[in-house]
């Protein structure tokens, strides 16, 4: 109950619901970067509220105040409908299988003092998962915890495609990671970050390089993402056979039509050219 209970994804929310985020006195540069709208600040601020208000009036005024808006979250948990951070969840998981606990290693940490990122890994039974980052040592441990549960649920599927003969089991998180890390930053948020050009890289290293690349409806960032690595990924793998194709208001369906078709026309004489030289 109070990891669940006890957390900035419970308090953050208690904080703009009371004002608190309006009434905050920030500094300039915690202001410019968004510091009203981070959680680990209105979690505090609701800590500090709560403490500030026992000293004031006591135990018994300040548990009236904190259930009124912590209870509904306790009765989640017991009903087990409420959140279970990923630590939690894989720990549950670990305990009951190995009757041990997962080691955390800090591995790295970059950044000014202010500003901090962390890398973390994670240490199951002899294997190693990681490293994975976060503003914060906690944030790190969880960020690597959920990957790990995202692969431990891929697990059936991935056995499944590697036991057929049409299909291969996808890479890791942590392997595409890798193939993208040289070309985009796997810090980028925008658009599919990293996540999108991974897959390209996947795509082509397994032998499928003619690529239909969509870019969502008013989805700039994605648009950006797309287009902006492809020079890259040509580069990189001659062989590549990359369109973007824009689905939004400035776009025609024409343009679109034949952007597709030039792919197709190309992968076509790609093909026959393969098919000559190999019976030559």
């Amino acid at each position: 109950i109070k990891s669940v209970v006890v957390s900035e994804e419970t308090l953050a929310p208690i904080a703009v619901k009371i004002g608190i985020d309006r009434m905050l006195v920030l500094g300039k540069g915690e202001e410019m970067s968004g510091g009203r709208q981070k959680k680990a600040i209105l979690a505090d601020a609701v800590e500090a509220l709560f403490g500030a208000y026992y000293l004031d009036t006591g135990y018994e005024a300040v548990q009236k105040l904190v259930l009124s808006f912590i209870a509904p979250e306790v009765r989640k948990v017991l009903e087990n409908k409420g959140h279970k951070d990923y630590k939690s969840l894989l720990q549950e998981w670990y305990q009951k299988k190995y009757k041990e606990c997962p080691v955390y290693e800090l591995v790295k940490k970059s950044g000014p003092e202010h500003d901090k990122v962390f890398w973390v890994t994670v240490h199951l039974k002899g294997a190693s998962y990681g490293p994975a980052q976060g503003k914060s040592k906690k944030e790190a441990r969880y960020n690597n915890l959920a990957i790990r549960l995202i692969e431990w649920f891929r697990k059936p599927a991935k056995k499944a495609f590697r036991a057929s003969k049409r299909f291969s089991a996808p890479s890791t998180i942590k392997e595409l990671a890798d193939k993208a890390a040289p070309i985009v930053s796997v810090g980028n948020m925008t658009g599919e970050g990293w996540f999108l050009t991974a897959e390209m890289l996947e795509l082509i290293e397994e032998g499928a390089p003619n690529i239909v690349c969509t870019q969502p409806f008013a989805c700039l960032p994605n648009h950006i993402v797309g287009k902006g690595v492809i020079k890259e990924l040509r580069l990189r793998h001659p062989e590549s056979n990359i369109v973007a194709v824009d689905y939004d208001p400035g776009a025609s369906e024409v343009n679109q039509l034949n952007r597709i078709k030039l792919m197709l026309s190309t992968a076509q004489k790609r093909l026959h050219a393969a098919e000559n030289k190999a019976q030559s």
